[in-house]
């Protein structure tokens, strides 16, 4: 193995390791294991840990994506059968950085050997059973940075004040549970930063007003989250990545967004916005990226985006919109990807888009879009990806633009020309 392969264990190198171990060997070395990030060795107590642990079912990486720790999960789709015993051996592992656990095989009192391992900055109990008291012990965590609790059916209000104690905790996600106001109170005085609750049901979103050191916010697919609701957003002021998507949001609670002039990234795909909606993001002058797929818009609303000078992705896919909507974002010269897939715009529209130099990817599939509508499209210089499917244009048209823009694709990086075989 080169010196600079990044090591990732599995079970076929943890079973060479392990005739390494019963050989005596006191340390894996650098010509063996050694990653670019790593300190050269990796202790005998690690590789031990490491052939004990995958025989009782569980997955074990080392050196992920270039970073010197160690990833383990307990999963039981994965065939975990240690118990809580299991656990015990996490002390051993080298630079133990992330744990999952989604077993039945593991009890509330088992999680209790977490505390002693100081490095560990992340925690992923989705979908588990556990309850207040197996979050009590993840509240003794201090140096998490990260935690999953998507889909815990045993969360409760007082498992949550439990965690009052995580003072580094900057990213939680809560997605697909129940949840009372009184819980989210608890967090306040964290120093959150990323909140997930997709598909949560809450019964008092005003106290998330609370959290207002938040930078990023989802709240994809709560349906019950609508206009009166959405007042508690007005003081999220850092707020700078919001998902709305499939949220009950219509025109009327959008008027909230014209006060977060923070915001970056927002998503209202699949709400009943219409053009009259957008007024209101007409001062969101930092926007960098808007979703729009699955709306009622139209087109004429788009004039509303006309300052935001730092837009570079607008997905308006799947929408009303006329070849109208196209004049206003042919102004928006920062675009890098446009998505205009579904829509009601004709070859003359495509007109407009001439401005959109710094384009690089283009939808317009399931359009009614010809070969005399991508003959316009020359006029973009940079553009590399064109997505055309079910569209009119013919193998013909496709290789007119070709002769101008050579390294065009489709959009998924499939060939722009048809086999027709």
């Amino acid at each position: 193995m080169r010196p600079d392969r990044y090591l990732k264990i599995g079970l076929t190198v943890a079973g060479i390791w392990c005739v390494a171990v019963a050989a005596g060997m006191a340390e894996v070395h650098t010509g063996e294991a050694r990653r670019v990030a790593g300190n050269g060795v990796l202790p005998r107590a690690h590789l031990e840990a490491v052939v004990a642990l995958e025989a009782l079912g569980t997955y074990v990486e080392y050196g992920s994506y270039g970073a010197d720790r160690t990833v383990v999960e307990f999963s039981d789709r994965r065939g975990y059968n240690g118990g809580d015993e299991g656990l015990k051996l996490l002390k051993d592992l080298h630079h133990l950085d992330t744990v999952i656990i989604e077993s039945q095989d593991i009890s509330d009192a088992g999680l209790a050997v977490l505390k002693d391992l100081p490095e560990l900055t992340a925690v992923d109990l989705s979908g588990s059973h556990f309850t207040g008291e197996g979050l009590r012990h993840i509240g003794t965590l201090t140096g998490l940075t990260n935690l999953n609790l998507s889909g815990m059916t045993g969360l409760t209000d007082d498992g949550l004040r439990s965690l009052s104690g995580l003072t580094k905790l900057s990213a939680l996600s809560m997605e697909d549970v129940i949840l009372s106001g009184d819980g989210l109170q608890a967090l306040v005085d964290l120093p959150l930063q990323k909140l997930s609750l997709d598909s949560a049901r809450l019964d008092d979103w005003k106290k998330l007003g609370g959290l207002r050191n938040l930078r990023s916010l989802s709240l994809a697919d709560c349906r019950k989250f609508k206009d009166d609701d959405a007042a508690v957003l007005s003081g999220l002021v850092r707020l700078e990545d919001l998902s709305l998507f499939r949220t009950g949001i219509t025109d009327r609670g959008l008027g909230v967004l014209s006060g977060m002039t923070h915001l970056r990234h927002l998503d209202l795909r699949y709400t009943s916005i219409t053009d009259q909606g957008l007024q209101p993001l007409a001062g969101l002058t930092d926007l960098e990226t808007l979703k729009l797929h699955g709306t009622d818009i139209t087109g004429s609303g788009l004039a509303a985006l006309s300052d935001m000078a730092r837009l570079k992705e607008l997905d308006v896919s799947y929408t009303p919109l006329e070849d109208v909507g196209l004049v206003h974002i042919g102004r928006l010269g920062t675009l890098t990807w446009l998505n205009l897939a579904q829509t009601n715009i004709t070859d003359a529209g495509l007109t407009e888009l001439r401005g959109l130099r710094q384009l690089e990817t283009l939808s317009l599939s399931h359009t009614d879009v010809t070969d005399l509508g991508v003959e316009k499209l020359n006029a973009l210089p940079q553009l590399k990806k064109l997505g055309l499917k079910n569209t009119p244009v013919s193998n013909a048209g496709r290789r007119q633009l070709l002769e101008n823009l050579p390294y065009v694709t489709g959009e998924y990086n499939e060939p722009l020309v048809r086999n027709t075989r």
